[in-house]
């Protein structure tokens, strides 16, 4: 019979606190970068417009600025009344539409000509009905919003984060 060699005893124990050791470095590096991984994961903010070139980010950081909690809607408004689509949110459950033009110029061209009783239609292309209720309409450089019903407050709240736009 062949005289096979059993592994001594020592350098078992060398090769299992090799391992554990090890195990225990990396476990240590994984608790490490995680922790600096959810330090660093705030997403950077936009850079702030030049006066007239607002981009909707913006028009939904102001809204949040003033305490509003905002919600994005499947439906906008086609262009129709305003020569630019609508997105739609909601701000505190209240309807709103936010309109981005390119410039301030034509923004306000079509806030002084707008009937803010026919800028939300009936129903949408897909026959999904828009909120209905009185239209307030607020401007500011690059930006129209048309809020739909909603108390006071929140109607107020969001003509101040329009107002202070670039």
């Amino acid at each position: 019979m062949a005289n096979r060699r059993r592994p001594t005893r020592g350098r078992t124990n060398w090769l299992s606190l090799a391992f554990g050791a090890l195990a225990i470095v990396l476990a240590a590096a994984a608790i490490y970068l995680a922790l600096r991984d959810k330090n660093a994961a705030q997403p950077p903010t936009p850079p702030p417009p030049a006066p007239g070139q607002n981009k909707f980010i913006h028009v939904d950081q102001a809204l949040q600025h003033q305490g509003l909690k905002v919600a994005f809607l499947q439906e906008g408004i086609p262009a129709g009344a305003l020569t630019v689509p609508g997105q739609g949110l909601t701000v505190d459950g209240v309807p709103l539409y936010v309109f981005v033009y390119a410039d301030a110029t034509t923004a306000k061209e079509d806030a002084a000509a707008l009937d803010p009783a026919t800028l939300v239609p009936a129903e949408s292309s897909s026959g999904t009905p828009f909120p209905s209720g009185p239209v307030h309409v607020a401007s500011h450089s690059n930006i129209i919003v048309a809020v739909v019903g909603g108390p006071d407050d929140v109607v107020k709240k969001v003509d101040q984060a329009i107002q202070g736009l670039a």
